[in-house]
């Protein structure tokens, strides 16, 4: 994973974060397949940035290190609009399961 915000990415790093979420949520999990479906629904077209930021803080809200992890991901306008997001968001942990799977 990058060290900051600033650094670059790679497809290595890119690979890295999915298997911490993998290893985090355990590969059968309804947590892990809602990260996949976040990120197949983005690649398709189905969702926007927005409502990307906005599922992935709801999914990781519990989840620190993943949430920080995402993070490095994104460009600086895209983290202030997740922080925002997960501020939104803090105390509803029922939520995180919710999504596109449901």
């Amino acid at each position: 994973m990058p060290d900051s915000p600033e650094s670059p990415v790679s497809i290595e790093d890119a690979r890295s974060y999915v298997t911490l979420v993998k290893d985090t949520f355990g590969e059968n999990t309804l947590g892990y397949k809602r990260f996949l479906a976040i990120l197949r629904d983005y690649r398709t077209g189905l969702n926007d940035t927005e409502v990307v930021i906005r599922h992935v803080a709801e999914l990781f809200s519990d989840h620190e290190e993943l949430y920080k992890g995402f993070y490095m991901f994104l460009p600086d306008d895209m983290r202030y609009q997740m922080d925002n997001i997960r501020n939104e968001l803090r105390g509803d942990s029922e939520r995180f399961l919710k999504g596109p799977l449901n």
